[in-house]
């Protein structure tokens, strides 16, 4: 829509790709959800997104149930480092997910899966995935709607909902943030 909008602009046809607008959205939401403490300059002039599909974005994600060895592979592939990996993950700190994309998780085994949620979290969680269809859940259930530094310490403290944050942890790159 926004694509749309600048395309039907008088003097912006064809000057603002799709690469842009997702830049410039991702820094203003950032913003916004930081309550205004991170702001950062963003490049423009890129002309390699000129079309975005939202048929494309599920098959460019990883999986919710990604391994580590899968992680880095996704993320190589696009030609991302494993700090990009560790970096763009943050934004789990925001947001929510379907139980459904996480249900294989509970009721959580820490005595057979090292990566298996805490016991605080699965009975916080369990409660909630037993309502309705599919509900949803906060990904991150301390700071739900702030961009922190949260989802890095849920990762370590096994309170993340999908299997692929969980992974994270048996990366050393996580160590460095």
């Amino acid at each position: 829509r926004i694509k749309d909008a600048l395309e039907a602009t008088p003097g912006c046809e064809r000057v603002v790709s799709c690469a842009d607008i997702v830049a410039f959205a991702a820094r203003d939401a950032t913003y916004f959800l930081s309550n205004e403490t991170m702001y950062f300059q963003m490049p423009s002039g890129r002309y390699d997104g000129n079309v975005s599909l939202a048929s494309e974005t599920l098959p460019n994600l990883p999986p919710p149930f990604a391994d580590i060895t899968m992680l880095e592979a996704l993320f190589t592939n696009k030609g991302l480092s494993l700090d990009d990996m560790v970096t763009l993950s943050g934004a789990h700190s925001v947001g929510i997910s379907h139980c459904s994309s996480f249900r294989d998780r509970l009721p959580p085994n820490p005595s057979s899966d090292p990566m298996a949620m805490n016991s605080t979290l699965a009975n916080l969680v369990t409660s909630k995935c037993s309502r309705g269809d599919n509900p949803t859940v906060d990904q991150d259930i301390y700071t739900p709607g702030y961009l922190d530094n949260q989802y890095y310490k849920n990762v370590i403290n096994h309170e993340v909902l999908l299997k692929s944050d969980a992974a994270l942890e048996s990366s050393k790159t996580i160590e460095s943030v």
